[in-house]
């Protein structure tokens, strides 16, 4: 089994976990410095967004991306193919609060590590991307 040549490809299969009759999905959500891979919300009056940082072998900069964005997201999850999922310590994801998502090979994904709320959202600036959301404009 071999790994995706590139983090576009991790896409799909998390889309999956997340149906669109149920969230908004933009890709490459500007966040300080950085982007946000992926970043969901849930449909209706909702500003519950979740985070997802895809990332084919370097799990140590995924987690530090995906606890960073704890700061915007309600939950943060890394995304990792099957084949490098087991190196990462998830030990260190629970005590950071982070979900683990792992994709396989047949393009399916599942949530291996559920994420748990985080207690850090700045709700100001959560809501400036809450309310980057437009219908129809989903990824």
């Amino acid at each position: 089994m071999s790994l995706p040549l590139r983090e576009d490809e991790l896409r799909a299969p998390v889309l999956k976990l997340f149906p669109p009759e149920r969230y908004h999905c933009k890709s490459e959500v500007p966040f300080g410095l950085k982007r946000i891979d992926m970043v969901f919300k849930q449909r209706g009056d909702e500003q519950e967004i979740v985070a997802v940082e895809l990332k084919l072998t370097k799990w140590k900069k995924a987690v530090w991306q995906a606890a960073s964005n704890r700061q915007i997201a309600a939950y943060s999850y890394v995304a990792l193919p099957s084949k490098s999922a087991d190196a990462i310590d998830r030990r260190l994801m629970t005590s950071l609060g982070l979900g683990l998502i792992v994709a396989d090979s047949a393009g399916g994904a599942r949530i291996v590590l559920r994420a748990k709320r985080s207690r850090f959202v700045n709700r100001r600036i959560a809501a400036e991307i809450s309310g980057s959301f437009v219908d129809g404009q989903d990824v």
